[in-house]
């Protein structure tokens, strides 16, 4: 499984002149300083792992560890935080990117699905010609797949404007996003199919905002106890943000298989309960 990683720039600076005050109780010193940044700059890469401990790779050669400043800022703040960090926009977007899809399709087929079939009676007519059940399900499966690929390519684009993709194999997330699209459209149109009015779907966003908060999208799975872990790497939009996540870093692993069937598995027991479903609906 990929680990989240982010990227800070440290920027070089040129001293004008530089006065210490004094020293403090914690090792450190006061200054009194002028200076000016210039275009140089190192770059530091954290990498969340599940062990939790803290390595320094490449630091300054002949600086012990413990002696890195790099290496004591990291320790000092995993000792105060309280909480977990959020996770820097890099690693943040991709998760919002699959999350983007997942509305596109899902409310497309819910809420205008329901439109359709309870009060316009679109698909009573639709059916008087040689269409059938099947061929109805697909059209309106495909229309709300395309409409959740519309939104990723859009948020994809606004992504590589601010510099939020580190791969190009980031240009697949549309392909990743199909899979997204087909688990939720597909489980959105067999739920709907059993709902009896617009109070009903008070129980889609029941389901829809956990799903967004705990599925990898802020934090990393492993900051959750092992029991709720799981439940949250079962999470079908946890499988779709780390599918997506995973081509945004350029990180390709065997877990994507993973990841592309369980959506695959998820959309299609949706698709075949939505047909059975219409079929007894609309041929009484």
């Amino acid at each position: 499984m990929s680990h989240p990683v982010a990227r800070w720039p440290a920027p070089a600076k040129l001293n004008l002149f530089l006065h210490v005050t004094g020293r403090r109780p914690d090792g450190y010193h006061d200054l009194e300083t002028l200076f000016q940044l210039i275009d140089l700059c190192d770059e530091i890469e954290v990498i969340n792992t599940e062990k939790g401990s803290i390595v320094l790779e490449n630091g300054a050669p002949g600086v012990a560890a413990e002696k890195d400043l790099v290496f004591r800022a990291a320790r000092l703040l995993a000792e105060l935080r309280a909480s977990p960090i959020p996770a820097p926009p890099s690693h943040l977007a991709p998760a919002l990117l699959a999350s983007s899809a997942m509305n596109g399709a899902l409310f497309d087929s819910t809420f205008n699905f329901f439109f359709k079939l309870r009060y316009a009676k679109v698909y009573d007519a639709i059916l008087t010609t040689p269409v059938s059940v099947d061929d109805l399900a697909l059209g309106e499966l495909l229309w709300s797949n395309l409409r959740g690929v519309i939104y990723a390519t859009a948020f994809l684009t606004v992504m590589f404007g601010f510099g939020l993709v580190s791969s190009p194999l980031a240009l697949l997330a549309p392909v990743a996003v199909i899979f997204i699209g087909f688990a939720f459209g597909a489980a959105g149109f067999a739920i709907t199919t059993h709902m009896r009015s617009w109070k009903d779907f008070d129980f889609i966003f029941i389901i829809l905002t956990p799903l967004f908060l705990f599925s990898a999208t802020f934090y990393p799975v492993e900051i959750y106890p092992e029991v709720l872990r799981w439940i949250v790497e079962l999470s079908p939009l946890t499988r779709g943000t780390h599918l997506v996540r995973s081509l945004c870093f350029g990180d390709l692993n065997l877990f994507m298989l993973v990841d592309i069937a369980y959506l695959s598995a998820i959309g299609y027991a949706g698709y075949r309960h939505a047909v059975r479903r219409l079929g007894s609906l609309l041929l009484r």
